[in-house]
């Protein structure tokens, strides 16, 4: 693997890593999605008043709630778990356009080259008008956090080197945006009389009066049921990532051992299922997800050889499916697409790929019988991994021979310095999609409220955040306009 793309993303996969224990050990209960709809309003152990109900603590809820707090508004914050939105561990830094930081290096860039980066990645599926209305405002939002005690290195640039601009404007520390951004806005939103933040405390149904919001339904560690009145309700649950039966419900080729959430376990798509309830738009089958393709293998900097650009890479009927390299150190870019176009991707290596890694591959092979197999001959490999023997010899000797004609002429990818799969052992490294979480999914107007299918609003009733992330249509998460999902995540809750 490249030293770059080793070090990015091991540092990505570690952070992800920690976050994933963080939230999992906070969990006040293990959520899981109910079989028929509850009446909690015939439940209710707890009535509170407020002027505000925001479901969530992450990057966009802390926003909101400070925002609302600072309008004089009496606002509830509700979460899940029993820490504040953890999954904020993982965050670096944020993308911003003319931010008083860029002023003062005179950096200066122009919104519609970045909106025409992002629209031809997503080939024109996006609105640009979220990206522009965003960005219009991310340099003020910038002064905004500073103001609220938000710290930042004064560092902009564009991710070292993986960014299309330098947007990034970086936290201090090494993912340590809880202690640089979570700690001062929660004091912040603290300080305001009557705002409350409420842990172990989950969401689970809206009360509707006239088809508009009137509050919300949460249950609390206690197994108690708390009713919240309030005449605005913002959905801030960071979507539904935590959920392997949300995922596999909406991608049907993503069923449990094909996705593994490495973020915030009890985003279980609470909000997203308190919209279809409410007669909101459900769009998650065109959203996205800000993760990773990676081998299905717990030791996650191992797991990274499984996009190695040097392998092979062929799918359950052992035909070669793409050029490898294609993620050029990216792999939440091509390569997630290809997980939702084929059943299995296996990444095949021989012992010189491996290199000085070649033992403790087979030692992860042991440890990780499910994504890791090494054998000595073609035929015993295909059989480990449910391959036609006779189809994957096939498909290595036309590779090899790519390689020994210098011209890749089924994909096109760039042979330079790649030897043949020809060395036992012979390895296949099977690649699952680990994510943080969703991206968007809940349809919203420029506003973030929740429309119906006619476009007309649902009074009272708004979604931010990944909940409802409208920059990133029917493609990946990318790095082109780095921490730009942080950037919505505060600008849409603000």
């Amino acid at each position: 693997m490249s030293e770059n793309l080793s070090r990015r993303m091991f540092v990505a996969a570690t952070a992800g890593t920690i976050a994933c224990g963080a939230v999992a050990s906070a969990m006040a209960e293990e959520p899981a999605a109910a079989d028929a709809p509850v009446d909690y309003a015939s439940q209710v152990t707890q009535t509170l008043e407020a002027d505000v109900v925001v479901m969530g603590s992450g990057v966009s809820g802390i926003a909101a709630g400070v925002a609302a707090a600072q309008e004089g508004l009496k606002t509830i914050i509700i979460e899940a778990s029993a820490i504040r939105g953890a999954v904020i561990r993982s965050t670096e830094g944020i993308a911003a356009v003319d931010s008083p930081i860029q002023r003062e290096q005179g950096i200066e860039i122009s919104i519609p080259e970045v909106i025409k980066v992002e629209n031809e990645a997503c080939r024109y599926c996006l609105d640009g008008r979220f990206w522009k209305e965003q960005l219009e405002r991310s340099g003020d939002n910038i002064q905004w956090l500073i103001d609220n005690g938000v710290q930042f290195t004064g560092v902009v640039d564009d991710y070292r080197g993986m960014g299309a601009f330098p947007v990034f404007h970086w936290f201090p520390g090494d993912h340590e945006a809880q202690t640089y951004y979570g700690d001062p806005m929660e004091a912040e939103f603290k300080s305001h009389e009557g705002c409350e933040l409420l842990l172990s405390t989950r969401g689970r149904a809206l009360k509707m009066e006239d088809g508009r919001v009137a509050g919300i339904y949460a249950t609390t560690s206690d197994g108690g049921v708390l009713e919240i009145d309030a005449p605005a309700v913002i959905l801030a649950g960071g979507g539904y990532g935590g959920s392997l039966e949300e995922v596999a419900k909406r991608f049907w080729r993503m069923p449990v051992g094909r996705y593994s959430c490495d973020g915030a376990l009890t985003n279980v798509g609470d909000g997203i299922n308190m919209v279809i309830a409410a007669g909101g738009v459900d769009d998650s089958a065109h959203n996205s997800f800000n993760g990773l393709v990676m081998g299905d293998t717990p030791n996650r900097a191992f797991g990274l050889y499984a996009v190695d650009p040097k392998t092979m890479w062929v799918n359950q009927d052992g035909e070669r499916i793409v050029d490898e390299s294609a993620c050029k150190g990216l792999p939440s870019l091509p390569a997630m697409n290809l997980l939702f176009q084929h059943n299995e991707i296996y990444s095949i290596f021989d012992a010189a790929m491996m290199g000085d890694a070649l033992e403790d591959a087979k030692v992860e092979a042991v440890d990780s019988p499910t994504g890791v197999f090494y054998a000595d001959s073609i035929d015993d490999l295909a059989a480990q991994i449910n391959i036609d023997a006779e189809a994957l010899a096939a498909s290595i000797a036309n590779y090899n021979a790519l390689i020994e004609a210098g011209v890749d002429t089924d994909f096109g990818k760039d042979l330079t310095g790649l030897a043949p799969i020809s060395e036992p052992p012979f390895f296949a490294f099977r690649q699952i999609l680990s994510a943080h979480g969703t991206v968007g999914g809940i349809v919203v107007d420029l506003k973030y409220e929740v429309i119906r299918p006619d476009g007309s609003p649902i009074p009272g009733l708004y979604a931010v955040g990944m909940e409802s992330n409208m920059n990133y249509r029917k493609f990946a998460y990318s790095f082109a306009i780095s921490g730009g999902a942080m950037g919505q995540a505060v600008d849409s809750g603000r």
